[in-house]
């Protein structure tokens, strides 16, 4: 739903992950423009991906993109490095948005 969401002109490269192992291995390889994270996700819960992003390199531009609407989830990634907090569900004109503002 997120990548349907992105652009359809987009000038940019997509790598869509569904394990937190896997986004922190592209991570290495690709070193991406921006990164969009779920908190829910198997074996690795997102807030461990984003600290180890963030281990990896401090200055990693993570933005959670996540259906949990709890205060604290969103203090506790902001806390963690996240540019930006964003709840579910994001439509086309809320993507671009987010991509103006941290890319």
């Amino acid at each position: 739903m997120l990548v349907a969401s992105l652009p359809k002109d987009r000038t940019f490269d997509v790598v869509q992950v569904d394990r937190g192992e896997k986004a922190i291995e592209e991570y290495r390889k690709a070193r991406p423009d921006l990164v969009l994270l779920d908190l829910t996700m198997p074996e690795m819960s997102g807030y461990e991906v984003l600290d180890e992003l963030k281990k990896i390199d401090p200055s990693a531009n993570v933005v959670v993109i996540s259906a949990d609407v709890q205060e604290e989830a969103k203090k506790r990634v902001l806390a963690s490095g996240a540019r930006a907090y964003v709840a579910k569900p994001v439509n086309n004109t809320h993507m671009n948005e987010i991509l103006k503002t941290y890319v």
